[in-house]
């Protein structure tokens, strides 16, 4: 399955804007996101990004922040969002933010670096009945990287002590566990400096 991204200026601002004013009318409407279904909050930061507009980007991170507090996250939009951090020279937000996409999906980073296809779901790789609904990350969001960020990108996630936080989160009892991902989250912000 596929999104459909569009790659001319004047076609991003208006899905931009569309979506903004969708979200605005379900805050209005229902304090929230309730009627997101599509996930269009999702969306804003890395249209902003093909867009080239890191201050628009910026922008839409602290609007859903303020609006949507209860958001769970995307793994997708997450991984943007690094990107937004780093070319905004947020870099220790950056690198939380890393730590967010490995605890929502452990396959996105080190696919990413290794060229494969980057599922939705971690779970793709446990019930193999799921890969035909899978959603993939577009190919625009990929493109996105340049070779320094992806270097960049690939020296934090082979940090020791994130890959010694992986190999304890890679059993399944630590993922089913909300108390534990925070402690191992914790236990990596202590070690990279983050608090």
């Amino acid at each position: 399955m596929r999104f459909d991204i569009p790659t001319d200026h004047k076609k991003i601002r208006a899905r931009i804007r569309s979506y903004e004013r969708k979200l605005e009318k379900d805050i209005i409407e229902f304090g929230g996101m309730a009627g997101d279904g599509y996930g269009k909050r999702y969306l804003l930061i890395p249209l902003y990004l093909i867009d080239g507009d890191l201050q628009g980007a910026l922008n839409a991170y602290d609007w859903l922040k303020n609006n949507f507090k209860e958001n769970s996250g995307d793994c997708f939009n997450d991984f943007c969002t690094i990107l937004l951090f780093y070319r905004t020279d947020r870099i220790k937000d950056a690198i939380k933010k890393i730590i967010d996409v490995i605890f929502e999906n452990k396959y996105v980073i080190p696919n990413f670096l290794d060229g494969k296809p980057i599922p939705s779901s971690e779970f793709v790789y446990e019930d193999p009945e799921l890969s035909p609904s899978t959603i993939y990350m577009p190919q625009e969001y990929i493109n996105l990287w340049n070779n320094n960020e992806i270097e960049w990108l690939r020296n934090i996630y082979n940090n020791e002590y994130i890959l010694q936080t992986l190999e304890k989160y890679s059993k399944r009892e630590f993922r089913k566990s909300r108390e534990i991902q925070n402690e191992l989250r914790k236990y990596l912000f202590d070690k990279l400096n983050l608090n």
